[in-house]
């Protein structure tokens, strides 16, 4: 708020500070009725465009009402104080970088908290996994067969970075073909039966 305006509230008899929040705001114990008729006595002295406002907005609807309280701007010394007058920070630079709430206390102390910096600095991005190697990932890519070559439609010749190699096809003589244990069991041979005996149930 500019001086004018706090010297408006002072000449009607209010008190007015200057607020740690905002520099551009003001404390005061003027009421909102006052306040809206200082900013009425004001737009009179430098009046805005009216035809720019519409009848429904609300500034039009604001200026519309006429002040009851007629402001006196005329500057008061002590409109700007003494503060501001010394030329005071009012608001404080951070002290330092980084500046803030920290981290709550740890055993060990302040070296402990350095070796923590040093340690999350060590292992920064460890958690990553590191890039192939480009030749390397050639190599392995070379391990697989290019399915484009095997239907005929592969036009990259040695270019492509998949094995073009055919599979060698495996002999039938190479697998050794050996009988499941459970399937060698011979039966022994029954006994012949003697010629034109037939045994049956009872005989010896």
């Amino acid at each position: 708020m500019s001086q004018s305006a706090t010297s408006a509230l002072l000449h009607a008899g209010f008190r007015v500070s200057l607020s740690h929040a905002c520099k551009n705001a003001v404390k005061t114990d003027a009421s909102p009725e006052a306040l809206w008729d200082i900013m009425r006595c004001w737009e009179k002295e430098c009046p805005v465009k009216r035809e720019r406002l519409s009848e429904s907005s609300p500034a039009f609807r604001i200026l519309a009402v006429e002040p009851r309280l007629k402001a006196n701007f005329n500057i008061r010394e002590d409109a700007n104080p003494s503060s501001r007058q010394r030329g005071l920070k009012r608001f404080q630079a951070n002290p330092e970088a980084n500046w803030g709430p920290r981290p709550r206390a740890r055993p060990g102390g302040k070296a402990a908290s350095e070796g923590l910096a040093e340690r999350r600095r060590l292992l920064q991005n460890k958690r990553k996994e590191p890039a192939e190697d480009p030749a390397q990932r050639a190599a392995r890519l070379k391990t697989f067969p290019c399915k484009r070559f095997k239907e005929g439609t592969c036009q990259l010749g040695d270019q492509c970075c998949y094995s073009h190699s055919p599979a060698a096809p495996v002999a039938s003589g190479d697998i050794p073909i050996t009988d499941c244990p459970e399937t060698t069991t011979k039966l022994s041979p029954e006994p012949e039966a003697a010629h034109g005996s037939i045994p049956g149930p009872g005989v010896d």
